[in-house]
């Protein structure tokens, strides 16, 4: 019955994610060269219960840095209704899933934001970050956003790589933006009807 609550209130509160689910449905899976069931890698979306797990990934992915802790998340959860919480699972054997790989923000008005694109490091350099990013851009797609923005700091090369691959550019520097006092460069992606990822 808790189940069923949960899942209620989502959707009536979730409304993006509701909106999202036909293209979830029938997004495609990832799956690695080896062809095995276990390196294949599927979307869903987050229910409440999922959260303590998506601190643990932002915590390896982060390399222990947290962003946001459990409490950040609950909040955002319960109360920010244009948020999207979308996870990267692994097959495993017996149908088991293992959480690998998160893009998480909303979708206002007349733009999407990604506050989280995380993969874990064990899972690193086999193109699931593309897999998750080109998901969201689809999505805003879908939604019919105009744009795309995010933070990424300005030391995490391999991150402003992906994101500069897809077509964002450099909007301005955010200095102090993170705790330790490293400033965030704001990215921005104008999204066009036509283009394909």
């Amino acid at each position: 019955m808790k189940d069923i609550l949960n899942t209620l209130m989502n959707r009536t509160f979730h409304k993006q994610m509701v909106k999202l689910e036909p293209l979830m449905v029938h997004y495609p899976a990832f799956q690695t060269e080896d062809s095995s069931e276990a390196s294949r890698f599927v979307l869903r979306f987050a229910r409440k219960e999922d959260l303590p797990n998506i601190v643990e990934l932002e915590r390896k992915g982060y390399d222990g840095y947290l962003a946001w802790d459990l409490v950040d998340f609950s909040r955002d959860w319960n109360r920010n209704r244009y948020g999207v919480y979308i996870l990267l699972e692994k097959k495993g054997d017996e149908n088991k899933r293992k959480l690998v790989g998160m893009v998480i923000g909303r979708f206002v008005m007349n733009r999407s934001h990604i506050s989280h694109l995380v993969v874990a490091p064990d899972c690193h350099s086999q193109g699931l970050g593309s897999y998750l990013l080109e998901f969201w851009l689809k999505s805003s797609l879908y939604l019919n956003k105009n744009e795309v923005t995010l933070e990424v700091r300005e030391s995490n090369f391999k991150a402003q790589q992906l994101y500069f691959k897809y077509g964002f550019k450099i909007q301005h520097i955010k200095n102090d933006y993170y705790d330790n006092g490293e400033a965030a460069l704001y990215l921005k992606k104008l999204l066009g009807f036509e283009e394909g990822f």
